[in-house]
Protein backbone atom coordinates (compact mmCIF):
# COMPACT_ATOMS: atom_id res chain seq x y z
CA UNK A 1 0.00 0.00 0.00
CA UNK A 2 2.77 2.16 0.27
CA UNK A 3 3.45 2.49 -3.46
CA UNK A 4 0.42 4.70 -3.61
CA UNK A 5 1.41 8.11 -4.71
CA UNK A 6 0.24 10.95 -2.83
CA UNK A 7 1.29 13.86 -4.65
CA UNK A 8 -0.75 15.57 -7.45
CA UNK A 9 -3.17 12.79 -8.53
CA UNK A 10 -5.73 12.10 -5.75
CA UNK A 11 -9.24 13.73 -5.93
CA UNK A 12 -10.37 16.01 -7.71
CA UNK A 13 -7.34 16.29 -10.29
CA UNK A 14 -7.75 12.90 -11.01
CA UNK A 15 -11.05 13.38 -12.38
CA UNK A 16 -9.45 15.35 -15.30
CA UNK A 17 -6.33 13.15 -15.36
CA UNK A 18 -7.44 10.99 -18.17
CA UNK A 19 -7.58 13.49 -21.45
CA UNK A 20 -10.45 12.82 -23.86
CA UNK A 21 -7.81 12.01 -27.06
CA UNK A 22 -4.87 9.18 -28.01
CA UNK A 23 -1.43 10.58 -28.46
CA UNK A 24 0.60 7.48 -29.69
CA UNK A 25 4.24 7.20 -28.07
CA UNK A 26 5.74 5.76 -31.68
CA UNK A 27 5.96 6.59 -35.67
CA UNK A 28 4.28 3.92 -37.05
CA UNK A 29 1.18 2.18 -38.89
CA UNK A 30 -2.23 2.53 -37.62
CA UNK A 31 -4.62 -0.81 -37.91
CA UNK A 32 -7.81 -1.13 -36.53
CA UNK A 33 -8.70 -4.03 -34.79
CA UNK A 34 -12.25 -5.18 -34.57
CA UNK A 35 -13.48 -1.97 -35.09
CA UNK A 36 -17.07 -1.17 -36.62
CA UNK A 37 -16.42 2.57 -37.93
CA UNK A 38 -18.83 5.12 -39.69
CA UNK A 39 -17.10 7.37 -42.17
CA UNK A 40 -18.23 10.91 -41.53
CA UNK A 41 -18.43 14.07 -44.12
CA UNK A 42 -15.09 15.10 -42.63
CA UNK A 43 -13.00 12.66 -43.65
CA UNK A 44 -13.42 11.44 -40.31
CA UNK A 45 -14.41 7.87 -38.72
CA UNK A 46 -16.20 7.41 -35.76
CA UNK A 47 -16.08 4.28 -33.83
CA UNK A 48 -19.54 2.51 -33.32
CA UNK A 49 -18.96 -0.60 -30.90
CA UNK A 50 -17.03 -1.08 -27.82
CA UNK A 51 -14.78 -3.81 -27.71
CA UNK A 52 -12.20 -2.36 -30.56
CA UNK A 53 -9.01 -0.84 -30.36
CA UNK A 54 -6.43 0.40 -32.73
CA UNK A 55 -2.91 -0.52 -33.08
CA UNK A 56 0.23 1.22 -34.24
CA UNK A 57 2.16 -1.29 -36.20
CA UNK A 58 6.21 -0.80 -36.75
CA UNK A 59 6.91 -1.00 -40.91
CA UNK A 60 8.32 -4.59 -40.20
CA UNK A 61 4.65 -5.35 -39.05
CA UNK A 62 5.36 -5.60 -35.18
CA UNK A 63 2.88 -4.27 -32.95
CA UNK A 64 4.17 -1.28 -30.93
CA UNK A 65 1.21 -0.12 -29.20
CA UNK A 66 -2.73 -0.59 -28.48
CA UNK A 67 -5.35 1.43 -27.00
CA UNK A 68 -8.86 0.41 -26.69
CA UNK A 69 -11.39 2.76 -28.17
CA UNK A 70 -15.03 3.98 -26.28
CA UNK A 71 -17.96 4.31 -28.70
CA UNK A 72 -18.33 7.63 -30.48
CA UNK A 73 -14.26 8.18 -30.96
CA UNK A 74 -13.53 10.06 -33.13
CA UNK A 75 -10.54 8.60 -35.91
CA UNK A 76 -8.58 11.04 -37.51
CA UNK A 77 -6.52 8.37 -39.18
CA UNK A 78 -7.66 6.16 -41.46
CA UNK A 79 -7.13 1.83 -41.33
CA UNK A 80 -3.38 1.75 -42.88
CA UNK A 81 -2.70 5.45 -42.64
CA UNK A 82 0.39 7.15 -40.54
CA UNK A 83 0.67 8.18 -37.25
CA UNK A 84 3.22 10.74 -36.01
CA UNK A 85 4.08 10.15 -32.64
CA UNK A 86 2.88 12.98 -29.89
CA UNK A 87 -0.14 13.98 -32.48
CA UNK A 88 -3.57 13.37 -31.23
CA UNK A 89 -5.01 10.25 -33.81
CA UNK A 90 -8.49 9.75 -31.41
CA UNK A 91 -10.64 12.13 -29.16
CA UNK A 92 -13.37 11.34 -27.75
CA UNK A 93 -16.62 13.25 -25.31
CA UNK A 94 -15.63 12.15 -21.53
CA UNK A 95 -18.51 13.27 -19.99
CA UNK A 96 -21.58 11.33 -22.70
CA UNK A 97 -21.94 7.81 -23.81
CA UNK A 98 -23.72 8.53 -27.20
CA UNK A 99 -26.12 6.49 -29.09
CA UNK A 100 -24.73 6.75 -33.18
CA UNK A 101 -26.49 6.27 -36.59
CA UNK A 102 -24.97 4.32 -38.28
CA UNK A 103 -27.53 4.85 -41.26
CA UNK A 104 -28.58 7.81 -43.18
CA UNK A 105 -32.45 8.39 -43.46
CA UNK A 106 -35.27 9.99 -41.87
CA UNK A 107 -35.41 9.56 -37.45
CA UNK A 108 -38.64 8.18 -36.38
CA UNK A 109 -39.85 7.72 -32.72
CA UNK A 110 -40.95 4.68 -31.13
CA UNK A 111 -42.97 4.35 -27.43
CA UNK A 112 -41.26 7.53 -27.02
CA UNK A 113 -44.64 9.36 -25.18
CA UNK A 114 -44.39 12.03 -22.89
CA UNK A 115 -44.99 11.84 -19.18
CA UNK A 116 -44.56 8.07 -19.69
CA UNK A 117 -41.21 7.18 -20.88
CA UNK A 118 -40.12 10.78 -21.42
CA UNK A 119 -40.03 14.42 -20.07
CA UNK A 120 -38.83 17.87 -21.48
CA UNK A 121 -35.74 18.96 -19.27
CA UNK A 122 -33.43 22.10 -19.11
CA UNK A 123 -30.05 20.59 -20.23
CA UNK A 124 -27.67 22.51 -17.57
CA UNK A 125 -24.84 22.08 -20.24
CA UNK A 126 -26.60 23.65 -22.99
CA UNK A 127 -29.73 25.62 -21.07
CA UNK A 128 -31.71 24.29 -23.72
CA UNK A 129 -34.70 22.00 -23.45
CA UNK A 130 -34.25 18.12 -23.90
CA UNK A 131 -35.95 15.08 -24.39
CA UNK A 132 -35.00 13.02 -21.14
CA UNK A 133 -35.94 9.01 -21.05
CA UNK A 134 -36.99 8.39 -17.79
CA UNK A 135 -38.23 4.87 -16.03
CA UNK A 136 -41.53 3.57 -16.28
CA UNK A 137 -43.96 0.48 -15.66
CA UNK A 138 -45.42 0.19 -18.77
CA UNK A 139 -44.73 -2.60 -21.76
CA UNK A 140 -42.92 0.03 -23.55
CA UNK A 141 -39.62 0.22 -25.12
CA UNK A 142 -38.74 3.46 -25.97
CA UNK A 143 -36.90 3.60 -29.63
CA UNK A 144 -35.27 5.61 -32.95
CA UNK A 145 -35.68 4.32 -36.07
CA UNK A 146 -34.64 4.92 -38.98
CA UNK A 147 -36.13 5.06 -42.14
CA UNK A 148 -34.97 4.73 -45.47
CA UNK A 149 -36.43 6.56 -48.79
CA UNK A 150 -39.48 3.90 -48.86
CA UNK A 151 -40.20 4.45 -45.32
CA UNK A 152 -39.13 1.13 -44.48
CA UNK A 153 -36.62 0.87 -41.10
CA UNK A 154 -32.89 0.53 -42.09
CA UNK A 155 -31.85 0.37 -38.56
CA UNK A 156 -33.49 0.64 -34.60
CA UNK A 157 -31.77 2.08 -31.66
CA UNK A 158 -33.40 1.41 -27.93
CA UNK A 159 -32.53 3.74 -26.28
CA UNK A 160 -31.66 3.73 -21.88
CA UNK A 161 -33.56 5.69 -19.18
CA UNK A 162 -31.56 8.98 -18.33
CA UNK A 163 -30.45 9.06 -22.23
CA UNK A 164 -30.95 12.81 -23.39
CA UNK A 165 -32.36 12.79 -26.90
CA UNK A 166 -30.81 15.38 -29.77
CA UNK A 167 -32.58 14.86 -32.83
CA UNK A 168 -36.07 15.76 -34.16
CA UNK A 169 -38.71 13.38 -34.54
CA UNK A 170 -38.87 13.61 -38.93
CA UNK A 171 -35.51 15.55 -39.32
CA UNK A 172 -33.15 13.64 -41.70
CA UNK A 173 -29.76 11.81 -39.96
CA UNK A 174 -26.45 11.04 -41.80
CA UNK A 175 -24.81 8.45 -40.70
CA UNK A 176 -22.06 8.56 -37.66
CA UNK A 177 -25.18 11.13 -36.38
CA UNK A 178 -25.10 11.20 -32.27
CA UNK A 179 -28.78 11.01 -31.92
CA UNK A 180 -28.72 10.39 -27.83
CA UNK A 181 -26.45 11.05 -25.53
CA UNK A 182 -26.30 9.19 -21.76
CA UNK A 183 -24.34 10.76 -19.24
CA UNK A 184 -21.38 8.93 -18.03
CA UNK A 185 -21.44 8.07 -14.13
CA UNK A 186 -18.37 9.17 -12.93
CA UNK A 187 -17.44 5.63 -10.88
CA UNK A 188 -15.90 5.80 -7.81
CA UNK A 189 -13.65 3.05 -8.40
CA UNK A 190 -10.67 4.84 -10.39
CA UNK A 191 -8.78 6.71 -7.89
CA UNK A 192 -6.82 5.10 -4.97
CA UNK A 193 -9.68 5.93 -2.07
CA UNK A 194 -12.35 3.96 -3.92
CA UNK A 195 -9.53 1.89 -4.96
CA UNK A 196 -8.04 -0.37 -2.14
CA UNK A 197 -12.00 -1.16 -0.98
CA UNK A 198 -12.03 -1.66 -4.73
CA UNK A 199 -8.52 -3.96 -4.64
CA UNK A 200 -10.16 -5.71 -1.81
CA UNK A 201 -12.91 -6.68 -3.83
CA UNK A 202 -11.54 -8.45 -6.54
CA UNK A 203 -9.39 -10.50 -3.99
CA UNK A 204 -12.47 -11.35 -2.60
CA UNK A 205 -14.13 -12.50 -5.58
CA UNK A 206 -17.49 -10.81 -4.45
CA UNK A 207 -20.50 -10.83 -6.62
CA UNK A 208 -20.72 -7.29 -7.63
CA UNK A 209 -24.15 -5.63 -7.57
CA UNK A 210 -25.89 -4.91 -10.30
CA UNK A 211 -23.42 -7.07 -12.21
CA UNK A 212 -23.00 -6.99 -16.25
CA UNK A 213 -24.58 -9.73 -18.17
CA UNK A 214 -21.55 -11.34 -20.50
CA UNK A 215 -22.12 -13.32 -23.11
CA UNK A 216 -21.76 -17.03 -23.01
CA UNK A 217 -20.52 -17.98 -26.29
CA UNK A 218 -18.97 -16.78 -29.69
CA UNK A 219 -21.71 -15.51 -31.75
CA UNK A 220 -24.08 -12.87 -33.42
CA UNK A 221 -26.32 -10.77 -31.37
CA UNK A 222 -30.17 -10.63 -32.43
CA UNK A 223 -32.69 -9.11 -30.34
CA UNK A 224 -35.70 -11.25 -29.29
CA UNK A 225 -39.45 -10.57 -28.07
CA UNK A 226 -39.63 -9.04 -24.61
CA UNK A 227 -40.41 -11.71 -21.72
CA UNK A 228 -42.22 -10.07 -18.57
CA UNK A 229 -40.74 -6.99 -18.92
CA UNK A 230 -37.16 -7.93 -20.12
CA UNK A 231 -35.32 -7.61 -22.84
CA UNK A 232 -34.16 -10.92 -24.76
CA UNK A 233 -30.87 -10.93 -26.42
CA UNK A 234 -30.06 -13.92 -28.06
CA UNK A 235 -26.33 -14.75 -29.19
CA UNK A 236 -25.71 -17.55 -32.20
CA UNK A 237 -22.99 -19.03 -33.00
CA UNK A 238 -23.12 -19.44 -36.81
CA UNK A 239 -20.43 -22.38 -37.21
CA UNK A 240 -22.68 -24.79 -34.69
CA UNK A 241 -26.51 -23.14 -34.63
CA UNK A 242 -26.05 -23.10 -30.59
CA UNK A 243 -28.05 -19.84 -29.37
CA UNK A 244 -27.81 -18.63 -25.75
CA UNK A 245 -30.51 -16.26 -24.96
CA UNK A 246 -29.72 -13.64 -22.28
CA UNK A 247 -32.75 -11.83 -20.30
CA UNK A 248 -31.96 -8.06 -19.54
CA UNK A 249 -34.13 -6.07 -16.81
CA UNK A 250 -35.12 -2.91 -18.60
CA UNK A 251 -33.19 0.11 -16.99
CA UNK A 252 -30.09 -1.71 -17.93
CA UNK A 253 -28.13 -0.21 -20.96
CA UNK A 254 -27.29 -2.50 -23.51
CA UNK A 255 -23.54 -1.73 -25.30
CA UNK A 256 -24.15 -4.77 -28.12
CA UNK A 257 -26.15 -3.90 -31.23
CA UNK A 258 -27.73 -6.11 -33.63
CA UNK A 259 -25.42 -7.78 -36.10
CA UNK A 260 -22.41 -7.71 -33.58
CA UNK A 261 -20.05 -10.34 -33.02
CA UNK A 262 -19.10 -10.72 -29.72
CA UNK A 263 -17.01 -13.32 -27.90
CA UNK A 264 -17.04 -15.45 -24.96
CA UNK A 265 -17.11 -13.68 -21.29
CA UNK A 266 -17.41 -10.13 -23.28
CA UNK A 267 -19.48 -7.52 -21.82
CA UNK A 268 -23.66 -7.27 -23.19
CA UNK A 269 -24.41 -4.06 -20.57
CA UNK A 270 -22.43 -1.76 -18.50
CA UNK A 271 -21.71 -2.88 -15.10
CA UNK A 272 -19.05 -4.32 -13.18
CA UNK A 273 -18.31 -7.69 -14.09
CA UNK A 274 -19.44 -10.92 -11.59
CA UNK A 275 -15.39 -12.70 -11.57
CA UNK A 276 -17.90 -15.92 -10.91
CA UNK A 277 -19.25 -16.22 -14.33
CA UNK A 278 -15.71 -15.47 -16.00
CA UNK A 279 -14.61 -18.87 -14.27
CA UNK A 280 -18.02 -20.32 -15.15
CA UNK A 281 -17.81 -19.08 -18.59
CA UNK A 282 -13.77 -18.74 -19.91
CA UNK A 283 -12.64 -21.18 -17.06
CA UNK A 284 -9.64 -20.39 -14.80
CA UNK A 285 -6.63 -19.34 -16.58
CA UNK A 286 -9.02 -16.12 -18.05
CA UNK A 287 -9.82 -15.33 -14.51
CA UNK A 288 -6.86 -15.21 -13.05
CA UNK A 289 -5.59 -12.63 -16.27
CA UNK A 290 -8.88 -10.29 -15.84
CA UNK A 291 -8.10 -10.45 -11.46
CA UNK A 292 -4.62 -9.22 -12.37
CA UNK A 293 -5.79 -6.73 -14.96
CA UNK A 294 -8.10 -5.38 -12.89
CA UNK A 295 -6.05 -4.78 -10.06
CA UNK A 296 -3.41 -3.36 -11.86
CA UNK A 297 -5.90 -0.91 -13.20
CA UNK A 298 -6.53 0.78 -9.79
CA UNK A 299 -2.56 1.17 -9.49
CA UNK A 300 -2.01 2.24 -13.10
CA UNK A 301 -4.36 5.34 -12.60
CA UNK A 302 -2.31 5.86 -9.78
CA UNK A 303 0.98 6.10 -12.14
CA UNK A 304 2.33 3.29 -10.48
CA UNK A 305 4.10 0.04 -11.91
CA UNK A 306 3.90 -3.23 -10.15
CA UNK A 307 5.46 -6.06 -11.46
CA UNK A 308 2.43 -8.91 -12.78
CA UNK A 309 4.50 -11.72 -10.63
CA UNK A 310 3.76 -9.46 -7.24
CA UNK A 311 -0.22 -9.59 -8.07
CA UNK A 312 -0.14 -12.95 -9.60
CA UNK A 313 1.14 -14.44 -6.08
CA UNK A 314 -2.03 -13.13 -4.54
CA UNK A 315 -4.53 -14.42 -7.38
Amino acid sequence: QLTMRTFHIGGAASAAFKQPQIKPKHDGLVQYVDLRTVELDDGNCVVLNKNGSIAIMSDEGRELETHNLVIGSVISVKHGGRAKKGEPIVQWDPYNVPIISEKAGKIKFHDIIEGVTMKQEVDETTSQEAMVIIEHKEDLHPQITVLDEDGEPVASYPIPAGAHIVVKEGSRSVAGQVMAKTPRKTSKTKDITGGLPRVAELFEARRPKDAAEISKIDGIVDFGPSVRGKRCILIKDPNTNVEEEHLIPIGKHVIVFKGDFVRKGQQLTEGPIDPHEILDINGPQELQEHLVNEVQEVYRLQGVTINDKHIEIIV
